[in-house]
């Protein structure tokens, strides 16, 4: 029986030779104790083996059987019923003398618990006998012990939990980093990501790069990006380089390509940014979409340099609103050339403050003086223009839209300054406005370029301030 056969003497079967250990059946071998099995290992022929089960698969017995070669005829069975405790037992000459399907009969617990040493002093050909599933199946500690002896395919078969920094290092030393799944790498977390050296994203190919989700991306290392080469970040997509934060685009802004440069987004365009292109000369590569896209606040901190460093285009894309909100002191730092690239609209669209600084600066041009409409008018803006010779060539459309408010704040000054098509455009209304004092300083050829419906708009208290050699000058008829 199995109760009297596990009671026989261990010593005295070690004695039995090959042909009577064959007497025996598969019952009564699979009813052998460990140590009995461990003493009749070496006599015990191939279809006896393949009769043991797990329990009896002792280390001792295993390296018996592997020394009489018949550690191969072990069932898939028994190996597959192995605990995680004899799995983690098993060396690697142990490993190494199972066969492929022994190897695969291994459980995904079974090759999570093999010694990572063990593993480590495997072969190529020994770890490719392992199945794509329990490759997966190894902790990230297993994988950087046996990396850089992985084949190409089984590389291929890492999940993204493996995919820790020393194993990435081990896989680009082996040359084999680029046999790492695209689904691998898309599935990292952010963590992962933010761990990525410049020298493994380099060493990543333009589809594994473009694995990596916006997430990820957004969370790679700043100084790591910035260590990166133009033809390295040219493997990115657009959408990636639309997701890197102002900080990461910063950083790599001297190596990015025109074409990169055209795939940056509104929220990426910071002053740091701008100035950085500037200097890498491909400022104005920036699309026509982003600069449009600008806030007011990103638009009220573009600086002089950064303006005239943009194309007619680009200027032309600002919106009215962006336009209102640049600094008076930068629009007044511009040259001549630079304000002429902005267009009617955007002229229009300017503050007074705004269009005071430019004409304070003598850099508005006659054209643009003209395209200048009423609420942009004010006493000290007539001063400047009249200073850089332009005040004559206000539309009269604008002065006549003057309000009697902006009219009655104009000095004789600023009247005087005007030519007669711009004073007769001037309403009855406006002229009524105009404060008696300046009335009084208005030189003789003005007040003759007053109309007789002017004149006649006139008050009293006006009247009395002009001086009485004066009054024949006026239109009384």
């Amino acid at each position: 029986t199995s109760k009297d056969v596990a009671a026989l003497s261990s010593t005295e079967l070690g004695a039995l030779g090959t042909a009577a250990i064959d007497e025996f059946s598969a019952g009564q071998i699979a009813a052998l104790t460990s140590d009995q099995v461990t003493a009749v290992a070496g006599s015990l022929s191939s279809t006896q083996v393949a009769n043991l089960v797990a329990p009896q698969l002792t280390s001792s017995l295993l390296d018996t059987l592997n020394t009489a070669s018949t550690l191969v005829s072990v069932s898939t069975k028994a190996i597959a019923a192995l605990t995680t405790v004899q799995a983690g037992a098993l060396t690697s000459t142990q490993i190494e003398g199972l066969s492929t399907a022994q190897i695969r009969a291994l459980t995904s617990k079974d090759v999570a618990a093999l010694s990572s040493t063990e593993l480590g002093a495997l072969v190529t050909a020994d770890l490719d006998k392992f199945s794509a599933a329990q490759i997966a199946a190894l902790t990230s500690g297993q994988v950087t012990a046996v990396a850089a002896s992985l084949s190409s395919t089984q590389v291929a078969s890492l999940v993204a939990t493996q995919l820790n920094s020393a194993l990435l290092d081990s896989l680009d030393t082996a040359s084999t980093l680029q046999s790492v799944s695209t689904k691998a790498i898309a599935a990292l977390t952010t963590v992962q990501a933010g761990a990525l050296t410049s020298t493994q994203i380099e060493a990543l190919s333009t589809a594994q790069l473009r694995a990596l989700t916006v997430k990820d991306v957004a969370a790679l290392s700043s100084t790591e990006l910035g260590a990166l080469a133009t033809a390295d970040l040219d493997k990115f997509s657009a959408a990636q380089i639309a997701a890197l934060t102002s900080d990461q685009v910063t950083a790599v802004a001297g190596s990015l390509s025109s074409t990169q440069v055209g795939n940056l987004v509104a929220t990426q365009l910071t002053s740091a940014l701008l100035d950085s292109l500037d200097t890498a000369s491909t400022l104005q590569s920036v699309s026509t979409k982003a600069i449009a896209a600008l806030t007011t606040v990103q638009a009220a901190a573009l600086t002089s340099t950064q303006i005239e460093g943009l194309s007619t285009v680009q200027l032309h894309a600002l919106t009215s609103k962006d336009v209102a909100a640049l600094s008076t002191t930068e629009l007044g730092g511009l040259t001549t050339a630079a304000v002429d690239e902005l267009s009617s609209a955007q002229i229009a669209a300017l503050t007074s403050d705004e269009v005071g600084a430019l004409a304070t600066a003598g850099i508005l041009s006659s054209t643009q003086v003209g395209g200048l409409v009423g609420a942009q008018i004010t006493a000290a803006l007539i001063d400047a223009l009249s200073t850089a010779g332009e005040a004559g060539n206000i539309s009269t459309k604008a002065i006549a839209a003057l309000t009697t408010t902006q009219v009655g704040s104009l000095g004789s000054a600023e009247i005087n300054d005007l030519v007669t098509a711009q004073v007769q455009a001037l309403t009855t209304k406006d002229v009524a406005a105009i404060a008696s004092t300046a009335i009084g300083g208005l030189t003789t050829s003005t007040l003759a370029m007053l109309t007789y419906a002017q004149v006649s708009s006139l008050t009293q208290d006006q009247i009395s301030n002009i001086a009485s050699t004066s009054i024949q000058y006026l239109a009384l008829a």
